[in-house]
């Protein structure tokens, strides 16, 4: 079953037990005569033990439609991150690689990994 929620909400996720991998695909770029690192994709992977999500006012004005769904989200949220595991990987990734780029940029190979 398929339907549109529309509303305004905000959610709280809880989870325990996290592992997480992460592929960093990057090269060196040369500016000014210094080589500095850009990442160009960063693959995030994570498994958890147990997760717990609850989402606030889910369907507008409806408090007991919203708690039967947070319910039955939270009993098969196995499943759910399952299938949006990649997803969230994505665009984790995607917010990370702009913070180490943002990063990354300040300093020279040289500055962060000296050879002395």
């Amino acid at each position: 079953m398929l339907f549109e929620i529309n509303t305004n909400s905000t959610s709280d996720i809880n989870t325990t037990d996290v592992t997480s991998t992460a592929e960093l695909l990057g090269k060196y770029i040369t500016k000014g005569g210094k080589e500095y690192i850009e990442f160009e994709k960063i693959e995030l992977q994570s498994v958890f033990t147990k997760a717990k999500v609850y989402f606030t006012n889910l369907i507008n004005g409806n408090e007991a439609l919203s708690e039967t769904l947070n319910a039955a989200v939270n009993e098969n949220i196995d499943v759910i991150f399952e299938e949006l595991s990649p997803i969230i990987g994505q665009t984790l990734g995607g917010i990370a690689r702009q913070y180490f780029n943002r990063f990354f940029k300040l300093f020279s190979v040289d500055e962060l990994f000296p050879r002395d």
